[in-house]
């Protein structure tokens, strides 16, 4: 490929072209759009955009999130790209480069990769250019669990829903439990629920705000939805679904806890599947689960005994259609602060390590 091209910098917000990129190439994800963008505000995240031009037509690049950290400088994240409309080594080498030379010029002393879900090819250049496995954790879950909704409803339940769960749905539609799409003002007990739920099978919750933001940016675009299920007027469980291109993410789940045996959380998640096949999208995806558990189910071993109790082994109990991503790469661009953090600080109290939870979401 021909390299008389051009790297640009855009920071501005909106962003349409940059929209339909993302739109455009197989393995654009939401995370890159400006939708998104516009949602992270809410947690301190500014953006901007590396762009490649060639000819005026922007062929790659990635959006890039940062934000100042006390005495350190900035840290920055990139989720699910850089992306590319061409599949070409060189071209991935030398937007890898390029993002490399603006972050650490911007003063970004450490920043996190995760490459986009068909990305593994980024993995060995990032690997030469310095790049270590991420020691905090994710950006974006790369295990998860698809379900196909091309089939009709029945099939889908008979054929890809295990047979505990398959009969917990159907219970489900018959013990009074009724179900309604909700509306923002239904926020804010799904937030309670959601906090609940994050309480008891241990993983990280959202406030409040962050789901209005997510609300006001996804829901007019009817790329959102809350679906609740409720007995006797008293809602039981929600699921919100946040939907782009052609997959429907089971984004977050609350139960308040009340009338297990009415199975309102089976209920719940099977109005959401049914609302992603009406509004015609293909995949249905279960939100992540841990690692290590996609690797015991993909390797035919049990759970570790860690996992057991958990977010992972809930939604392992509907399918097993485990698929795996590209994990979450990271940089210092200070080498002092770099040797340090990998000589010393990591092995301190985790309170203590640099950058810890840092694009956690909360």
């Amino acid at each position: 490929m021909s390299f008389d091209v051009l790297f640009q910098i855009f920071e501005g917000l909106e962003d349409p072209e940059w929209d339909g990129l993302v739109w455009d190439v197989p393995d654009g994800h939401y995370t890159q759009t400006s939708l998104w963008a516009r949602v992270k505000l809410v947690q301190g995240w500014r953006v901007f955009r590396i762009l490649l031009k060639k000819a005026d037509e922007t062929i790659a690049g990635t959006q890039v999130f940062v934000r100042p950290v006390p005495l350190l400088g900035s840290i920055g994240y990139i989720s699910k790209g850089p992306i590319f409309r061409v599949s070409d080594r060189e071209l991935y080498r030398r937007c890898l480069q390029e993002i490399q030379k603006q972050l650490c010029a911007r003063g970004v002393q450490y920043f996190a990769l995760q490459p986009p879900d068909h990305g593994e090819e980024l993995v060995p250049l990032l690997k030469e250019m310095g790049f270590e496995k991420s020691s905090q954790g994710d950006i974006e879950k790369p295990a998860t669990i698809l379900i196909d909704m091309s089939a009709d409803p029945e099939t889908i339940l008979s054929t890809q829903i295990k047979h505990k769960k398959r009969n917990a749905i159907r219970r489900s539609q018959k013990t009074g439990l009724s179900y309604r799409q909700g509306t923002k003002a239904d926020l804010e007990f799904f937030a309670q629920l959601h906090q609940k739920t994050g309480e008891r099978n241990r993983f990280e919750v959202q406030s409040k705000k962050f789901f209005e933001f997510l609300w006001d940016v996804f829901e007019p675009r009817n790329q959102l939805a809350l679906l609740i299920a409720e007995y006797e007027g008293e809602p039981l469980a929600a699921s919100l679904v946040l939907a782009y291109k052609e997959t429907a993410y089971g984004y977050r789940i609350g139960w308040s806890g009340k009338h297990s045996n009415l199975r309102p959380n089976e209920g719940v998640i099977w109005s959401s599947i049914l609302w992603a096949k009406a509004q015609g999208y293909r995949w249905f995806d279960f939100g992540g689960i841990d690692t290590r558990a996609a690797q015991a189910v993909l390797s035919g071993q049990e759970l570790p005994n860690h996992l057991l109790n958990t977010y992972s082994e809930y939604k392992l109990h509907y399918t097993d259609q485990v698929v795996m991503y590209p994990e979450t790469y990271e940089y210092f661009c200070n080498p002092l602060l770099g040797w340090l953090y990998r000589r010393v600080f990591r092995f301190v109290n985790p309170v203590l390590t640099f950058g810890y939870r840092l694009y956690r979401r909360r």
